[in-house]
């Protein structure tokens, strides 16, 4: 399902940190074309898999955030969307 939906929205390829995770911020940054600062300014306009990034809390998603292992829907505001998946799986 995801595969379809990344044919339907733009994706961004997200590189797992040295402790496997992804970073919050660098992810939201990346996935959109903002800045670290821009997207720390404004973090309560963004969503991973349907949460509010601020109850997220700062640092790494972990493994369990990421649907089937290698994707995170993220949104800004109400109508930006970008299909973020792990570069390398994780198993």
């Amino acid at each position: 399902t995801f595969e379809h939906l990344a044919a339907e929205i733009p994706v961004a390829r997200l590189d797992p940190g040295s402790a496997g995770g992804v970073d919050l911020v660098a992810a939201l940054a990346a996935a959109f074309g903002d800045s670290k600062g821009q997207v720390r300014k404004n973090l309560g306009g963004y969503t991973v898999n349907g949460v509010r990034a601020p109850e997220l809390g700062d640092g790494d998603l972990a493994g369990a955030q990421l649907l089937h292992g290698r994707w995170l829907l993220l949104r800004k505001g109400k109508a930006n969307y970008v299909l973020g998946e792990l570069s390398s799986p994780q198993v």
